[in-house]
């Protein structure tokens, strides 16, 4: 029974090891950084362009009672795909740097897990060379599913230091969804310090607001989880 440095020293474990040393390395550097008075996440966050994308949707359909009929759905992305996948890991509405330590958490945990499942069941290794690719893929899908989590936490708490009453009277984009009055979507708002926010903005009156139009933050409701918005004054757009 192999020891479980041996088991991290394996030839077949370095990569999952190595990104395991690389997580723990982020975390030391972003502490140390973070007692001067710089944060490391906040220097990556510069280099991140802005992921909002515009999708051009056009729905044609003959629906009647009990019958969904033929249903006709004609769609125009002009987003580059690697946008669209930076966007699909919510990358610009939670910090890069937590998105990626939270992957090579999964990345390392997953790769080291699976090979010493086999080791244990089957006495061998996989292949540092292909064990990597599936548990890549699926640590992926983990941390899309994990970075959701994290944005609905993003868009409750708003933003950690930040009075949320600091935000109305702003300029908003929507982002996700469509507002209109009592269906709330969701809208990124910049502060005076040029951080981004994500929240959920309703119409005050009856207007709609599609994904791309600008919104005016008004006031807060709900609990303060929610601001109502209007069209933006024609000096401000």
């Amino acid at each position: 029974m192999e020891t479980v440095i041996q088991h991290f020293l394996a030839n077949e474990n370095l990569p999952f090891t190595i990104a395991l040393v690389f997580m723990l390395g982020l975390a030391f550097i972003e502490i140390m950084t973070s007692m001067i008075g710089f944060q490391l996440s906040d220097l990556l966050e510069n280099f991140i362009p802005d992921m909002d994308i515009d999708l051009d949707i056009d729905v044609d359909a003959d629906v009647s009672p009990g019958d969904f009929g033929d249903l006709d759905v004609d769609v125009d992305v002009d987003t580059p795909l690697f946008t669209r996948f930076l966007s699909w890991l919510r990358i610009g509405k939670v910090p890069v740097l937590i998105l990626f330590v939270v992957f090579l958490i999964i990345f390392s945990i997953m790769g080291l897990s699976m090979q010493l499942i086999l080791k244990n069941m089957f006495d061998f290794y996989l292949p540092a060379i292909i064990a990597v690719i599936p548990v890549f893929i699926v640590s992926i899908f983990v941390l899309h599913f994990i970075s959701g989590m994290l944005t609905v936490i993003a868009i409750k708490e708003v933003s950690l230091g930040v009075d949320i009453d600091s935000l109305i009277g702003r300029m908003g984009k929507i982002t996700v969804g469509t507002a209109r009055k009592g269906s709330p979507a969701e809208a990124k708002v910049i502060d005076k310090y040029s951080k981004k926010h994500y929240v959920m903005v309703e119409p005050e009156d009856d207007s709609i607001f599609k994904q791309g139009d600008k919104v005016f933050l008004l006031s807060v409701v709900e609990g303060r989880k929610k601001f109502n918005v209007v069209k933006p004054p024609d000096d401000l757009t």
